[in-house]
């Protein structure tokens, strides 16, 4: 059980993660029987032709041995272990790979050890990625900046205050406290004056995270490959929810027992790297991009594959789940940031 102060306010990024911390050290969060489903999880086709992307990369990268495959947030390890499938069928790139796993959640890392118990390659797991060597590298995120701690701003008569929350007669209430004129929060420049209500969200952690990758990809050749929910374009708006079992709830009802998160600002990084003289690539929608690097191929590959009309279906529905504008296809995007000098990736 978290405990929070009477009468304290407490900023909406400190309130995040203390949840969160909770949330993912406490709970089996991901899958069915948990509060969310993510793309490796729904079909193993995600993870494969990824993993083919991760070869492909390693080969524009000049193919560099030993070079390290890192991930943030983990999951239970369905992606690297379907990565590292692929991997695997190709002995050259499977003797180079060293695998770094970001993951703080003792319980996150039994089921990541457990899953990937059958593969070869060293693994090592870190509670930050500032811990891991520096070295060439590729780097998957699918749904890890959207769980990181925001900051959010509300426009008020007064000017700007910063959000957060208050434990007042033991509830969460919202609240709000005033912040120095000086210290306005960060407009982009397509953006309206502000009225009384607009709100405007930023998130100091994936700039840190952001900070570290660029200083690496400077040193040696290395790519990121970032996939999550969020916008390409900023606007004033609330975009911080939380679900629990497959449900929109009331972020303040249950801390640390619920997943909270936050849509993540693709245009932030798009500009961050190119502000950095980092490669590019992207946003796109995951859709498009995986149909771009094979996934239409791969469902066609296991329906032909598949005898039992149930399993024809799974593979079916599963694809149009991952890439279909209703779905995840467009919600969902893509960019990939990389050493400047490194040919541009696929599927952009």
């Amino acid at each position: 059980m978290i405990a929070f102060a009477e009468n304290t306010f407490i900023p909406l990024d400190e309130y995040i993660a203390q949840c969160n911390t909770h949330y993912y050290g406490a709970r089996d969060s991901i899958g069915g029987i948990g509060d969310f489903i993510t793309a490796p999880e729904i079909t193993q086709m995600f993870g494969e032709v990824l993993g083919a992307w991760v070869i492909s990369r390693w080969v524009q990268m000049g193919r560099p041995t030993p070079f390290q495959l890192i991930e943030l947030g983990p999951g239970k390890g369905t992606l690297m272990a379907d990565v590292l499938r692929v991997l695997r069928q190709h002995p050259d790139i499977y003797a180079a790979v060293h695998i770094h796993l970001v993951e703080t959640s003792p319980k996150l890392r039994a089921a990541q050890k457990q899953s990937l118990r059958e593969f070869m390659p060293p693994v090592m797991w870190h509670d930050d990625i500032k811990h891991i060597p520096t070295a060439p590298f590729i780097l998957l995120a699918n749904e890890f900046f959207d769980a990181l701690p925001i900051r959010q701003f509300v426009y008020t008569m007064a000017g700007w205050q910063e959000r957060g929350v208050r434990l007042q007669n033991e509830k969460l209430t919202w609240a709000s406290r005033e912040i120095p004129e000086s210290e306005p929060p960060p407009l982009p420049r397509h953006l309206p004056t502000p009225v009384p209500g607009n709100m405007i969200e930023t998130c100091p952690a994936m700039t840190t995270v952001l900070q570290t990758l660029a200083a690496r990809m400077e040193q040696h050749p290395a790519s990121a490959l970032i996939i999550d929910y969020g916008y390409a374009v900023q606007n004033y708006g609330d975009t911080f929810q939380a679900v629990s079992q497959h449900q929109y709830a009331d972020p303040l009802a249950q801390p640390g027992h619920q997943d909270l998160t936050a849509h993540v600002n693709f245009a932030e990084i798009e500009q961050f790297g190119a502000a950095r003289g980092l490669q590019t690539a992207g946003p796109k929608g995951q859709g498009e991009f995986l149909i771009n690097i094979g996934l239409q191929v791969r469902a066609e590959k296991l329906i032909a594959q598949s005898p039992a009309p149930e399993d024809k279906l799974e593979v079916i529905e599963a694809a149009y789940r991952l890439t279909s504008s209703d779905e995840m296809g467009t919600l969902f995007k893509v960019i990939c940031l990389s050493s400047l000098y490194l040919p541009p990736p696929e599927g952009f």
